[in-house]
């Protein structure tokens, strides 16, 4: 089992949305690679929405435009997004799942697009359990374990005094 989660924005500046393989991706493409990436990714969902059967699965050959491996999609998005962004059973446990980033490329121009991992105070892990359901979830860095225990800490401490008191 391969598997990869993509979304895009094609309107104005363009967005992709990507799982990507650890360690953190360092590199940046051109804009204009970003949104023909984007533009890839749009056109593959687009395949599959057309043959979506009604129980919600889909199963092609690899001459149908909705097969992920095709070198316009697969999982390094052709080429363009410079790193893999696949998963597999093997490195899907949960410390070792993929990181998730935001590609953000400009409306025009070949300037550097710029990579955002998303780390609001933690990092994002995605990952596929043994009975292949896809988790999504973040993983608090040291520094938020820190800050909660020091919070605990302080409420203890004015818990104790307040007892002291009476």
């Amino acid at each position: 089992l391969k598997w990869n989660i993509m979304a895009t924005d094609t309107a104005g500046a363009r967005r992709v949305l990507t799982t990507y393989t650890l360690p953190e991706v360092t590199n940046t493409k051109g804009s204009d690679v970003i949104r023909t990436s984007a533009g890839n990714v749009q056109a593959f969902a687009t395949a599959v929405n057309g043959v979506l059967g009604s129980n919600d699965s889909v199963a092609v050959t690899s001459a149908n435009a909705a097969w992920a491996g095709k070198s316009s999609f697969n999982d390094t998005n052709g080429g363009l997004l410079g790193f893999s962004n696949a998963g597999t059973l093997a490195n899907s446990s949960f410390a070792s799942g993929l990181g998730f980033m935001r590609i953000d490329g400009g409306a025009t121009g070949i300037a550097k697009s710029v990579y955002n991992e998303y780390m609001d105070g933690s990092a994002v892990n995605v990952w596929v359990s043994a009975d292949k359901s896809i988790h999504i979830a973040a993983v608090p860095e040291p520094e938020s374990y820190a800050m909660l225990l020091a919070g605990l800490g302080m409420i203890g401490f004015m818990a104790r005094r307040r007892n002291n008191r009476v």
